[in-house]
């Protein structure tokens, strides 16, 4: 017996309404990096994507235009899919939508880092021509649902793709 799901993909901007319906699988612990993320989306620090499969909100990318854009770097994180719907192309469709932003934005880099037991997705973003540039500890909080500061380090590696090849 076979299984075929169709769905249909549709990539928009994040919405507030996005901050309750995208804490699935457990990401309620990280609502205060939602919250802070959708106000620097508002000053259009940030560009906030969220892929729609079948009316549902299947995954997010978050894009970062303003960190490192004197160096003409926008960097993709936050890239998530919920885990019944991975590997059908909604983070590929994600991240290709989140170049073609950077490109818009004029940005000739774009960065990202995969931690490294994620050999996955560290094989999705080779394919999709980044390289790996360098490893790093990542480091990063966020304030939990009792409000205390959660400090989190992780192994990393940080790759790049040139945008200016190819076009």
């Amino acid at each position: 017996m076979s299984l075929s799901i169709n769905l249909d993909i549709t990539i928009r901007n994040y919405q507030e309404t996005d901050l309750q319906t995208l804490q699935w699988a457990g990401a309620i612990q990280y609502r205060s990096i939602f919250v802070d993320t959708y106000k620097r989306k508002q000053k259009n620090e940030v560009v906030m994507l969220v892929a729609v499969a079948n009316d549902f909100p299947a995954g997010t990318l978050w894009l970062d235009l303003d960190l490192k854009s004197k160096d003409s770097v926008g960097i993709l994180y936050a890239l998530q899919v919920i885990w019944i719907l991975r590997s059908m192309g909604i983070g590929r469709k994600l991240i290709e939508t989140g170049l073609e932003i950077l490109r818009s934005n004029n940005l000739n880099i774009a960065e990202l880092s995969v931690k490294k037991d994620n050999l996955r997705a560290k094989k999705l973003y080779i394919s999709m021509g980044f390289q790996v540039i360098r490893e790093e500890l990542s480091r990063w909080s966020y304030a939990d649902t009792a409000g205390i500061t959660q400090e989190i380090v992780e192994d990393v590696w940080v790759m790049q793709k040139n945008l200016t090849k190819n076009l």
